[in-house]
């Protein structure tokens, strides 16, 4: 095997604790293009993990130990009687020993960058079990609450890895590239869409209210003809009684 000089990022995140911006980013991106490259050929790690991760002197990234990888299908990598992968980074549907694919891998990921960003990892308890419960019933505290100086892009993207739901996460680590890639610029385009939507929301919203106006208007208006109809019928009444009368009156006169 290869030789790499250097220490896991374990160690790094001991001695260190909290990583800046720049460090997150491109640690991330380089344990991404790692994954990216298994997963193309449909291989899934199932133990991404801060001891699995060498950095050489250079501050070059290696993703290690594929001991427990599987190669994943639609058929396959659904566990019932044991659980695979160290509890601390597990995926929701990996604790339940259910189906994974690659965004169990990105799911992992993101609990990797939570703890570079804040130098805690996001669930713990006194023992395995109650870590694996937190991960599949509660949500993690946002990093940025825990580190203010995290941009605010990155604590998207990792909040987004850490979905419970994998249909809620990144698709696929080319994905988590991109916005790795232009996590300085994300939160920007998310408070565009955030605005984009509450505009949409708004016209939708005053829509909603034209069209109940509208309809009350509509209904308005046929209340009143009914109104007027049913003040017609009554005045109607009276006009042919009054002629019924005065015809008979008329006839009497002859005799």
């Amino acid at each position: 095997m290869e030789l790499i000089e250097g220490s896991t990022l374990r160690d790094a995140i001991q001695r260190q604790g909290k990583f800046s911006n720049s460090a997150i980013a491109k640690i991330s991106k380089q344990i991404a293009s790692a994954l990216e490259c298994a997963h193309e050929h449909n291989i899934i790690h199932r133990d991404i993990k801060p001891a699995n991760i060498l950095i050489t002197k250079a501050g070059d990234v290696k993703v290690t130990d594929f001991g427990i990888a599987r190669i994943s299908t639609t058929a396959t990598i659904t566990y019932t009687s044991s659980i695979l992968g160290t509890v601390h980074y597990i995926s929701p549907e990996q604790a339940k020993g259910h189906f994974i694919d690659q965004k169990s891998d990105i799911y992992s990921l993101g609990v990797v960058m939570y703890e570079m960003a804040t130098g805690q990892v996001p669930f713990d308890a006194d023992n395995s079990v109650g870590i694996a419960i937190k991960h599949i019933q509660d949500e993690p505290a946002a990093p940025i609450e825990k580190n203010p100086s995290l941009d605010k892009g990155l604590n998207q993207i990792i909040l987004k890895c850490m979905k419970k739901d994998p249909a809620n996460r990144y698709l696929s680590t080319r994905e988590l590239l991109r916005d790795l890639n232009n996590y300085k610029d994300l939160h920007d385009t998310l408070l565009i869409k955030g605005e984009l939507d509450q505009q949409t929301e708004k016209i939708k919203r005053i829509s909603a209210a034209k069209s109940n106006a509208v309809y009350e208007t509509k209904s308005d208006m046929s209340h009143n003809v009914e109104k007027k109809k049913s003040v017609k019928w009554p005045i109607f009444v009276v006009l042919f009684g009054i002629l019924a009368a005065f015809i008979f009156v008329f006839i009497l006169s002859f005799q």
